[in-house]
């Protein structure tokens, strides 16, 4: 409603210039098909009015304003007026030496996409660059634009597309309260800008996306925002948030400036996925009274959150107890914030897009927050106990949020009482604190677990219990063998527990394209366990894929069987694999500006190399611990800057601790890698970040050291008092051994251990061998 009352306050002051100074008014679609059939017989001084709706095809995209000072404006601002380019060519073109009498306000700009342009007159492709809004030579204002999901990526031939939003080169528009989102570029995702200086005021910079990786090949680029050469851009009482780099090359930043002169007041940068503020060449940044994260020194910077009302929700706008209020300067600044609203309107001016328009007061301090029980069966009774003050002593309006869909509760106590009736899974309940000033703060949730979720007994599918499950949540799959045809396995981005019940050897996952895929927002929370991947069709496929930033831990999985790869890394991703098998595939990992690490693994008999690690730039940061690489092709680890320590590398490869000498598998021909009580691999790891189980689900350490590898030698003898062999035949897999005197001499003590109640029997420097791959126990475990 206030976007909608000030648009009207403006369109009548345009109706008033429109009867004195402007020509004449003309009118689409009434009068004039397409919005460049208006433009085209327009004059100097004309005002072109478009109708509510939404526009598309030839005369509606790449619209040429021809060098005429004129005005187009929507009727009703840009939620109703919308320009769909298609996703075959941009919104708006201005190249023909538009000054500030040309004006562009009040639409939505949204699906161009810069590649797909025309060919001029000349059989020349118009430029690659400026998904929605491309100026060059000209300084147009743009005002109150929605551009939103426009790309500029260019083509293989020609991969440096710049400026998803908006492309300037000696350009000086005026953009004032606009939001640009979700825009994606190889430079500049929301505005790129060379030999430029644009004044940017008041807008909204959110979830774009900007590259430097383009078809697999890195380039130089960046700016998940912004990104600006040889140019001075102003920024004044803008917010910029959650965008993001997808980055292979050396560049990355939110806003990235080279050889440039970037003023930033009374800007908001935070809660963006890479370093907000890059400054290359000879830049000489100006920023003062802004909230930037991480800090950046100037006059009245801060670096606190700025407490957005819901970043779930989208909302950006300030809530009460903001640092961000009344600490902006007026210098500079506006009269009317994005949806515009008068500023100032406490004692000062705000910094970010959007001034404030309540009282603000300070926020309540939550001093504990609490439950009991925290788990159980259902019906489960729990109470909540939530204490706070108020800074002001101002009464306080306590809301409990129980996580499981019922509705809050509020109160003037803090204590509550509730009854869960959920019978898997968990709620993370949250207590909201208020004063009667409207200042308010959440609690950190507490969590209330009810048990795993099951499959196939609550889901059938592993993908529909992640699909059903909230962050928390452990996922347990019974034994069997699941088919994922062409499908994935995705995490997407919860912080989850997924594992089998008994091991590897009795769950099993076959296909998948890949079999399993960690992406954008899969941290160290996302955790999968105790599987055997293995492809089931001569059709390619990866089992594990680990992409954009993911970080996830694999824990006591064989992965097996795949063609071209058993595990891809690639994309800044840095999972975690820990007592893992990569084994048999065509090759073992492949890696590609990623940083994985192998923590106790075994990468065995690949045809190609154990670690395959690609030419990019930057290179990758690959590690190896207590591991071993064995019987794979030449060579075993493609990275001759890999960190790899107390490690069997066949062919050796140089590090603390390493060897190269025969692990001694049991039985590597039937897929039998634990070690013979003779290996050399065994008490020659180190406790470094040493897990405190195998993939067995067996201890660590065994006797006098670590193992390498993803097997702790654990050797099952029989009572010599129940074996007719006099308990000198020991078992390794199904291959029968003579136990070697150490284990001999060690049966009579364990036997005493047990016997004084001690746990295990008959395991003293010995280990339980199980025959092709592994067994295991309940999971999860409890290993580090």
């Amino acid at each position: 409603m206030k976007i909608r009352n000030f648009s009207f306050g403006i369109v009548i002051l345009f109706i008033f210039w429109g009867n004195a100074a402007f020509g004449e008014t003309r009118r689409v679609p009434s009068e004039y098909a397409s919005l460049q059939a208006a433009i085209d017989a327009a004059s100097d001084g004309d005002m072109i009015s478009v109708a509510d709706g939404t526009y598309t095809g030839e005369g509606n995209r790449n619209i040429d304003f021809g060098g005429k000072a004129i005005t187009v404006q929507s009727e009703n601002g840009p939620k109703t007026c919308i320009i769909d380019c298609e996703q075959t060519g941009r919104g708006f073109y201005f190249h023909q030496g538009e000054g500030k009498d040309a004006v562009l306000k009040g639409f939505t700009i949204t699906n161009g996409d810069a590649y797909n342009m025309p060919y001029g007159d000349e059989g020349v492709k118009l430029s690659y660059h400026g998904g929605a809004i491309h100026c060059n030579a000209a300084s147009p204002v743009i005002e109150d634009c929605i551009i939103i999901n426009n790309k500029s990526m260019g083509t293989w031939g020609a991969p440096w597309g710049s400026g998803g939003g908006i492309y300037l080169t000696d350009a000086s528009p005026d953009i004032t309260r606009c939001r640009i989102i979700r825009n994606q570029a190889i430079y500049g995702g929301g505005i790129y800008c060379v030999n430029s200086s644009p004044t940017v005021t008041d807008c909204m910079i959110r979830h774009n996306k900007g590259h430097d990786i383009y078809y697999h090949v890195p380039f130089i680029g960046g700016g998940g925002a912004v990104h600006c050469q040889n140019s001075s851009p102003i920024l004044i009482n803008c917010t910029l948030t959650a965008n993001q780099i997808e980055h292979y090359g050396e560049a990355t930043g939110i806003l990235h400036f080279d050889d440039s002169t970037p003023t930033l007041t009374n800007c908001i940068v935070w809660g963006n996925q890479d370093d907000s503020l890059i400054f290359g060449g000879n830049s000489t940044p100006t920023v003062t009274y802004s909230d930037i994260q991480g800090g950046f020194d100037g006059e009245g910077n801060i670096d606190t959150d700025p407490l957005f009302t819901d970043d779930a929700l989208q909302d950006y706008h300030l809530r009460t107890g903001s640092p961000c209020i009344d600490t902006g300067t007026a210098s500079g600044a506006s009269s009317a914030d994005a949806d515009g609203n008068p500023r100032p309107v406490n004692t000062g001016y705000d910094m970010g897009a959007y001034e404030f328009q309540g009282i603000s007061s300070p926020l309540p301090v939550i001093d504990s927050f609490s439950a009991t029980p925290i788990s159980g069966k259902a019906p489960l009774d729990v109470t909540f106990t939530c204490v706070a003050h108020d800074p002001e002593n101002s009464p306080l309006t306590y809301s409990m949020n129980y996580g499981d869909g019922s509705a809050a509760e509020q109160n003037s106590s803090g204590r509550f009482t509730h009854t869960y009736t959920l019978t898997r899974g968990g709620a993370s309940a949250v207590c909201t604190v208020s004063d009667d000033a409207g200042a308010w703060i959440a609690s950190l949730p507490v969590r209330i677990d009810f048990g795993p979720i099951r499959v196939p007994e609550h889901f059938s599918t592993i993908q529909d219990a992640i699909d059903g499950a909230s962050d928390g949540d452990t996922i347990l799959v019974a034994d069997g063998t699941y088919s994922l045809g062409d499908s994935t396995i995705e995490f997407q981005g919860k912080a989850l527990t997924v594992c089998s019940e008994n091991g590897p050897a009795n769950c099993i996952l076959t296909g998948g394209t890949p079999a399993v895929k960690f992406s954008v927002g899969d941290t160290e929370s996302a955790l999968l366990e105790g599987f055997t991947i293995t492809e089931s069709s001569p059709e390619y496929s990866t089992g594990i894929s680990c992409t954009d930033n993911a970080s996830p831990v694999i824990r006591r999985c064989i992965v097996t069987g795949h063609k071209p790869r058993g595990v891809n890394c690639w994309n800044y991703a840095s999972p975690t694999f820990v007592n893992c098998i990569i084994a048999r595939n065509t090759r073992g990992v492949t890696v590609s500006n990623a940083s994985p690490r192998f923590i106790n693994c075994t990468i065995a008999d690949n045809q190609g190399s154990g670690i395959y690690s690609l030419t990019m730039r930057p290179p990758s940061v690959i590690s190896v611990i207590n591991s071993i690489s064995w019987g794979n092709g030449y060579p075993h680890i493609d990275n001759e800057s890999a960190d790899v320590r107390y490690s069997d590398i066949q062919s050796y490869f140089d590090g603390e601790g390493n060897i190269n000498a025969d692990p001694l598998f049991a039985d590597a021909d039937s897929g039998n890698y634990h070690l013979l009580p003779e290996s050399p691999c065994i008490d020659t790891g180190t406790a470094e970040n040493a897990p405190d189980a195998d993939i067995d689900n067996d201890p660590r350490p065994m006797g006098a050291g670590f193992d390498m590898g993803a097997d702790e030698l654990f050797v099952e003898t029989p009572d010599p008092a129940d074996s007719d062999s006099g308990g000198d035949t020991c078992f390794i897999g199904t291959i029968q051994h003579r136990c070697p005197v150490p284990v001999l001499l060690n049966v009579l003590s364990v036997r005493l251990n047990t016997e004084a109640g001690k746990p295990g029997r008959f395991r003293g420097r010995a280990k339980i061998m199980r025959p092709p791959f592994f067994g295991g126990t309940l999971a999860p475990s409890s290993q580090k």
